[in-house]
């Protein structure tokens, strides 16, 4: 528990550099601790990890829940090899893993052919420029809605983390130069 809170902590204050470190940590014995290393992988963008990442994402013998963190880490890093591996977790076994890696080729790409990864390949062979490096990452954060009784103790109403660019990574502006948020173009619905 005391290092996967110390992962934890690194992450929120890291380094690109530090993603190596990290990255060791998914070889550890413990899967808590594996699954704060693939969080907080979300967190640092180092590119040299990217293959790390995703050969770890395609290793059945991870659990579930180290893969799910992994395919959301992998929408940062637009390349085929990732491309591919996410490609593969659609037909994972694991429902959540599918969904995961979906949400990240949908992020890397801008297009939406759900769980069917035929689909996928054909439509990026077809469109050798199909991955988008203009389209900013940003790192999930928990956010719920606030109930009756936040409000009563008015002295000390939550707040929330706010989704971010991991470090290591610089925020990039959309070709159309249109006003972003912190979840990409304003003007854009859904």
């Amino acid at each position: 528990v005391v290092k996967a809170t110390a992962i934890q902590a690194l992450a929120r204050h890291a380094r690109a550099e530090d993603a190596a470190l990290v990255a060791k940590q998914l070889d550890s014995k413990i899967e808590q601790i594996r699954v704060a290393a693939a969080k907080a992988l979300q967190r640092i963008h180092n590119p040299a990890i990217a293959d790390l990442i995703w050969k770890k994402l395609i290793n059945e013998d991870e659990p579930a829940a180290v893969r799910v963190e992994l395919a959301i880490a992998l929408g940062q890093y637009p390349s085929r090899d990732v491309f591919e591996a996410l490609c593969s977790a659609l037909d994972d076994r694991e429902l959540a893993v599918n969904l995961a890696a979906a949400d990240s080729l949908r992020l890397l790409t801008g297009a939406d052919f759900g769980l069917e990864p035929g689909l996928w390949r054909s439509w990026a062979d077809a469109n050798p420029d199909a991955l988008r490096k203009d389209v900013p990452y940003y790192y999930p954060t928990f956010e719920r809605q606030l109930g009756f009784g936040d409000y009563i103790m008015f002295w000390a109403i939550p707040t929330f983390e706010q989704p971010g660019v991991p470090a290591g990574m610089q925020e990039t502006a959309p070709a159309d130069g249109a006003p972003q948020n912190e979840f990409g173009n304003l003007g854009e619905k859904g």
